[in-house]
C-alpha cells in the first residue's frame, strides 16, 4: 500500500512538471490617454478630439465627435456620441445624451436617457428613456422609466416615477 502511494505521488508530481500552465493572451491595449487628461476606451471613442480636456469615454463611439468639449464623462455605446463642444456632461448607458451637441451640465443615467438633447443644459435624467425627446429644454429633472419622455423645450419641470409627466 505504501509503495502504491509513493508511485502515485511520483506520477502526480511528474504530470505537474510536464503540464505547462496555459493562459489566454491579454487583450490589446485599448485604452488611450493623453497629456490633457482625456481617456478613451472603445472603438472610435473620442475619435475627433482636438482641444478638449479632462474627458473620459468608454464604449463604442462614446464622445466620438467631441472636439473641444471638456470635463465630459461617457460610459456606454454611443453615449454623448454627437457632443462637439458641450462641457461638464455625464452620460451613463447606451445612447445616453447621444445627440447632445453643445448642451452643458447634463446628467443622463440609463439607456436612451436625454437621447434627443442637443442644446439643453442643466438637465438630470435617470431611468430608461427619461427626458428622451428633450432638445433644448433646460433645468429639468426626470427620474423613472420614461419620465418626462415627451418634453422637448420645457424648462424647470420635475417628473418622478414611472412615466411621470409623460406627455408634458
Amino acid at each position: 500500500m505504501k509503495a502504491l502511494r509513493k508511485h502515485s505521488l511520483v506520477l502526480i508530481t511528474a504530470l505537474f512538471a510536464l503540464v505547462q500552465p496555459v493562459f489566454a493572451d491579454p487583450p490589446p491595449n485599448v485604452v488611450d490617454s493623453d497629456g490633457s487628461g482625456n481617456t478613451a476606451m472603445g472603438t472610435d471613442a473620442l475619435a475627433n478630439l482636438t482641444d478638449g480636456f479632462s474627458n473620459t469615454a468608454s464604449g463604442s463611439e462614446a464622445l466620438r465627435f467631441n472636439t473641444t468639449g471638456a470635463a465630459n464623462t461617457a460610459f456606454g455605446s454611443f453615449a454623448l456620441r454627437s457632443n462637439t463642444s458641450g462641457a461638464n456632461n455625464t452620460a451613463i448607458g447606451r445612447q445616453a445624451l447621444v445627440l447632445n451637441d453643445t448642451g452643458n451640465a447634463n446628467v443622463a443615467i440609463g439607456v436612451d436617457a436625454l437621447f434627443g438633447n442637443t442644446t439643453g443644459g442643466s438637465n438630470t435624467a435617470a431611468g430608461f428613456g427619461a427626458l428622451n425627446l428633450n432638445t433644448s429644454g433646460s433645468a429639468n429633472t426626470a427620474t423613472g422609466f420614461l419620465a418626462l419622455v415627451s418634453n422637448s423645450t420645457g424648462i424647470r419641470n420635475v417628473g418622478i416615477g414611472y412615466t411621470a409627466l409623460r406627455d408634458n
